[in-house]
């Protein structure tokens, strides 16, 4: 009997052990199935944020995108609303107040130039009188007129100028400068026909608003070409341009087809060394800080048969 008890009870003993074993087993095995389900809610929490953080992104690129669209709404309609009478036209001021139609097609500059002054001569007569003579003067009004009809490529100018001198009977004497039409090409090529300074002299070339002083020199008034009539052929592109004309001669402002046989041909040619050619507008490139070097030559033909 003793012997049984013994049996059983180390047999009671294992089971138990067993059932301990058991137990601690599913202990464990609980734990890491809490800790899986603890790393899946983080994960779940993290990917709910990142679909979240997406989300707000779409929706602030979708309001910008509105956001555009609306502004360009607005200023379309500002546009409409800034038009002349209907006809979708625009108008503003850039380097000159312009009026310019919604197609780029047709376009109208107004520039105007005045130049008051007062001078003193003092000289001595042919009596070796000493005269003085003073007072003020309009050297200078000018207004002016350019841009394009039809597309950019077709250009003009007018120049509407009041002279120094009143005509004999009084009163202001007002003639044109500039009345010219020019087509320019893809290739660089361009043809200008009308009235126009003649491509000669550099210093008559650059306009009297952009003078080093306030007149030019004596040579270029013995020999400028000033404004003549006629047509003119070039070609330019980064760095070279030519130029060729045809007119009726040196000074042949505002005249009729003359029948004394006034033939001219004018060329001149220039090399852009450094810079770019719109420093060259004026003598000094003034409100440019660039270094600019120009080579120029010109040459003229002029034919009078009397």
């Amino acid at each position: 009997m003793a012997f049984q008890a013994r049996g059983l009870w180390k047999t009671g003993s294992i089971l138990g052990m067993g059932a301990i074993l058991l137990s601690s087993g599913s202990a464990v095995a609980n734990d890491e199935v809490q800790e899986l389900r603890e790393l899946v809610d983080t994960l779940r929490s993290e990917v709910d944020v990142l679909r979240a953080e997406q989300g707000t992104d779409w929706m602030t690129e979708q309001r910008s995108e509105q956001i555009r669209e609306l502004v360009q709404d607005v200023l379309a309609d500002a546009d409409t609303r800034a038009s002349l009478q209907g006809s979708s036209a625009l108008a503003g001021y850039d380097g000159g107040f312009f009026i310019q139609s919604s197609d780029n097609k047709f376009k109208l500059k107004f520039n105007g130039q005045i130049q008051t002054r007062w001078a003193f001569n003092h000289r001595k007569g042919d009596a070796a009188e000493e005269t003085n003579a003073y007072g003020f003067e309009i050297r200078r009004f000018k207004l002016k007129f350019s841009g394009h009809v039809f597309d950019p490529s077709w250009t003009y100018k007018m120049t509407i100028v009041n002279t120094r001198n009143a005509r004999e009977g009084g009163g202001p004497n007002f003639y044109s400068e500039d009345a010219w039409l020019q087509k320019k090409f893809e290739n660089g090529i361009y043809v200008k026909a009308g009235q126009f300074k003649a491509p000669y002299l550099r210093e008559e070339l650059v306009s009297s608003s952009a003078q080093l002083a306030v007149e030019r020199t004596m040579v270029n008034n013995a020999f400028t070409y000033g404004w003549t009539q006629g047509l003119e052929i070039g070609w330019k592109n980064d760095w070279l341009s030519l130029q060729g004309m045809y007119s009726d001669g040196p000074l042949a402002l505002n005249g009729q087809a003359s029948s004394a046989g006034e033939n001219s041909l004018t060329g001149r040619a220039q090399l852009l060394l450094a810079g770019d050619w719109k420093m060259f507008n004026s003598l000094s490139g003034y409100g440019n800080s660039d270094f600019g070097a120009m080579l120029g030559a010109a040459v003229q033909w002029y034919n009078f048969d009397n």
